[in-house]
């Protein structure tokens, strides 16, 4: 099972392990904060009262009854204005727990989030044009792009494109019960 708990900033050494190098944080963060993270950061990061950081955590049962509970990734839900937010920083950190459709279920924990307890009407998001795999599994959950919105930044002399996508609370009820 997928959990999204409340990051803190102890969580940041699970976060500064997974970012090995300043492209990986570009990919992340999106420019929010500088290579290396320290937990000064993190705590300039948690203050404000408009973002909602959570740490991922994934438990499995054994057959013995014992569960195994670990933090895999971390996710953001940023509140613009009363009726939409904004997903950020959503990370798979662990690397043995990618590929596994997780990040479809850890999108939905955070449209459920948004959607039904902050009573968001519209979600958006920005994701990199050539990190094709995030892009199909916003597309699988309900996402659509948003042709006309996009960004460019550029890293080591390259250009880097953002892409928007979006979705609203009633596609997002209707893809639930398909």
């Amino acid at each position: 099972m997928i959990y999204l708990k409340p990051f803190i900033p102890d969580d940041y050494d699970f976060l500064n392990s997974w970012i090995s190098n300043e492209h990986e944080l570009i990919q992340f963060s999106g420019g929010i904060f500088q290579y290396p993270i320290d937990k000064e950061q993190i705590k300039e990061y948690l203050n404000d009262s408009r973002r909602y950081s959570f740490k991922v955590t994934f438990t499995e049962s054994h057959d013995n009854g014992l569960l195994n509970t670990q933090t895999i990734g971390m996710a953001e839900i940023y509140r613009e204005d009363n009726k939409t937010s904004k997903l950020c920083r959503v990370l798979i950190g662990h690397p043995d727990m990618r590929g596994k459709g997780l990040g479809k279920k850890i999108i939905r924990l955070l449209l459920n989030k948004a959607f039904d307890d902050m009573a968001c009407e519209y979600v958006h998001l920005n994701v990199y044009d050539w990190n094709v795999g995030a892009i199909k599994c916003y597309e699988q959950v309900g996402f659509v792009k948003n042709p006309l919105i996009n960004q460019h930044v550029m890293v080591d002399g390259k250009q880097w494109t953002t892409i928007n996508m979006s979705i609203d609370k009633s596609r997002w009820q209707s893809a639930i019960y398909e």
